[in-house]
This record gives C-alpha cells, structure tokens and sequence, in this order.
C-alpha cells in the first residue's frame, strides 16, 4: 500500500510517501507525478515513512525528474531511511536526486 500526502508551498511540492512504492503502487506515484503544476520548480520528496522502493518506482522517479528537468525543475529528498538510499546510490540515483 502506497499513500501520498501533498502539500504546495510557493513554487515548491512537498510529497510524503507512506508505504511502499511497487508494481501494484507505482501508478500512484505516477499519477502525483503526472498532476504537477506548471509552476512547480522543485518536488521534495519527504521518504521518512517509506519502506520499499522497487525497480517500478525507481522508473517512476526517473519519469518525474526528466518531466521536472525539461521544466527547469528539480527532485529531491529528504528524511531518506539507510535501505532506500543504498537502493538509490546502488542505481546512481543519487546522481540526480539531490539528498537533502
């Protein structure tokens, strides 16, 4: 089960990931992506409550910081748990994931 918890400040979109992000969950990420504002310069992912990430959401991840980078936009995160940022750094994500 995946469930994400929007808040927009300015510019900036603060998504919380509870749960876990894989083959079943992965749309919902997908869809948060997909709904960004035009106006929206940085998405911050907020991954202290995230518990599973798979090769489905690293694709998401991905997808969102191509669509962002077109935009002049960025992706980050923040609160990242030792398991997630291993499957992050093992994929080099944290090239272009800025981990705050």
């Amino acid at each position: 089960m995946l469930k994400i918890n929007h808040t927009k400040e300015g510019t900036i979109l603060y998504l919380n990931l509870v749960g876990e992000v894989n083959s079943n969950t992965a749309h919902i990420l997908d869809d948060a992506f997909n709904n960004i504002d035009q106006d929206t310069q940085e998405v911050v992912l907020d991954l202290s409550e995230l518990t599973f990430i798979s090769s489905m959401g690293l694709r998401s991840l991905l997808k969102a910081q191509k669509m962002l980078d077109a935009n002049g936009g960025k992706l980050s995160a923040t609160h990242v748990s030792p398991n997630i940022l291993s499957t992050l750094e093992m994929v080099n994500f944290t090239d272009f994931i800025l981990i705050k």
